[in-house]
């Protein structure tokens, strides 16, 4: 009941105020400072954020397990009405163009992370729509659950047959781009993307065997480094949005361990705000700068326009 009147009292309003943009470009809590430029509160990084916030790292903020991601409710929630029946139809480049042109496609995409949790493997793709780094990752088909779709995609591409327990949903954003592998080129195409994060072990990270087809270079990269470094604007929201899942996944954890004294012991109260304020503090380091970000890729960096 504490952590309710908590949760109700301080944390929904302060998210609900900061994300109106209603408060004054300077707020102070205590010792604790948010700064922001025109009401807007903007992180690289998790870590920095935590830095703002002045908050001591917790020990249940270390990397979550799969179960710990779990408890963050990470899975998209399927619907089937009446008895569907998938149908395997295969569309020639010509047909594919045409459905290109009237349809958004489904992706399920995917975060692969180190066995450690602290790296992402980044496929360098061949073909467009983004010959880049990027997610691993792909077309969903009709009556798949997107973790469905994702365990097919990471089979394909690395080699990996992995349950589908094992893939975590971290978000789902809506991607447009201005080319695509089919004629007319020029055309583009538009992909609503469901992205998983899914951690290897270490004798699954020996196995990954990318399609050499499909990509050309591969990299585990630190999420910091993401963050910080030249990828496209998703691939950096998606990792501020496992983050955020992540800080999730310690406050509830945190609430796990003990519901009825954590809020009541100073130990385990103290331990209950600073995971509190950490996962405050995620959420608004994941926070989009607006719903449309429009980029162009020059000289291999992304040009925002």
């Amino acid at each position: 009941a504490a952590w309710y009147m908590f949760q109700s009292i301080l944390l929904e309003p302060i998210g609900q105020r900061l994300a109106r943009g209603k408060w004054a470009r300077r707020l102070l809590v205590k010792d604790y400072s948010i700064v922001g430029n025109a009401c807007r509160f903007e992180f690289d990084s998790l870590e920095r954020a935590r830095q703002r916030f002045y908050v001591p790292r917790p020990a249940a903020l270390d990397t979550p397990s799969p179960h710990d991601l779990d408890l963050a409710g990470s899975l998209v929630p399927q619907f089937v009405t009446g008895d569907f029946k998938a149908q395997r139809v295969f569309l020639e480049d010509r047909e594919y163009g045409l459905a290109l042109d009237t349809l958004v496609k489904a992706c399920s995409d995917i975060l692969v992370l180190s066995a450690d949790g602290k790296k992402v493997l980044l496929g360098q793709r061949k073909v467009e729509p983004q010959p880049d780094w990027w997610f691993i990752g792909g077309r969903a088909r009709p009556g798949d659950t997107t973790r469905a779709a994702a365990a097919r995609n990471v089979k394909r591409e690395l080699g990996l047959e992995l349950p589908e327990a094992r893939f975590s949903v971290v978000a789902t954003y809506s991607m447009v781009w201005q080319f695509r592998q089919q004629a007319p080129a020029g055309n583009g195409t538009a992909d609503i993307s469901t992205v998983h994060s899914l951690q290897l072990k270490a004798a699954e990270e020996a196995r990954v065997n990318l399609d050499p087809k499909e990509y050309r270079d591969s990299k585990y990269v630190l999420l910091e480094d993401v963050l910080e470094g030249e990828y496209h604007p998703c691939l950096k929201q998606a990792v501020r949005d496992l983050l955020k899942r992540r800080a999730l996944a310690a406050l509830l954890k945190v609430m796990e361990q003990d519901r009825s004294s954590a809020v009541t012991s100073a130990e385990g109260g103290g331990l209950l705000v600073e995971a509190a304020r950490a996962f405050v503090a995620a959420h608004l380091a994941a926070e989009p700068e607006g719903e449309v970000a429009k980029v162009l890729f020059r000289d291999a960096k992304y040009v925002r326009c």
